[in-house]
């Protein structure tokens, strides 16, 4: 025996082969290994419908503001997103969204697409389908509404 307590005749393995082989990294054009990517589909530009009662109020008052020399509300301007429409292999769907910017995954087409916002939270409907969608950097997977409530004020 040796000194861990081995027997002499258990059979032994070459460690640095295993080494080179696990570090060894192939070219995958050359092995005919295609790796595919998240690949950009279009992009659009969509203003979002404000339907908050203060807005859709301060819009209506629009004549009385240049009457009495009110300067119009910051928080009642239109805003626009632009819209990246993504496809990945893994055909995985939901989004990601920055200030201005949202990035959508599984949405085949941008026809047809509307963002709302509804007592201050943004909703993104995509042909019959609702989904609340939230300021967030991260993928986050879609959340589709249900409640029959919002889906009557967004028609």
């Amino acid at each position: 025996m040796d000194k861990f307590g081995e027997d002499e005749k258990t059979p032994t393995v070459d460690t640095t082969k295993i080494a080179k082989d696990s570090l060894t990294l192939e070219n995958p054009s050359i092995d005919g290994v295609v790796v595919r990517k998240d690949e950009l589909l279009s992009t659009k530009t969509l203003e979002v419908i404000n339907l908050d009662p203060v807005a859709k109020m301060n819009a209506k008052d629009s004549l009385l503001q240049k009457v009495s020399g009110i300067k119009e509300d910051r928080n009642t301007s239109k805003h626009y997103f632009n819209i990246e429409f993504w496809s990945s292999p893994l055909n995985y769907k939901g989004y990601k969204m920055s200030k201005y910017k949202l990035i959508v995954y599984g949405v085949s087409s941008p026809e047809g697409l509307k963002i709302f916002k509804l007592d201050d939270v943004l909703y993104f409907k995509n042909s019959s389908f609702v989904y609340r969608i939230d300021p967030t950097g991260e993928f986050k997977p879609y959340e589709r509404i249900s409640d029959e409530s919002i889906l009557n004020r967004l028609k």
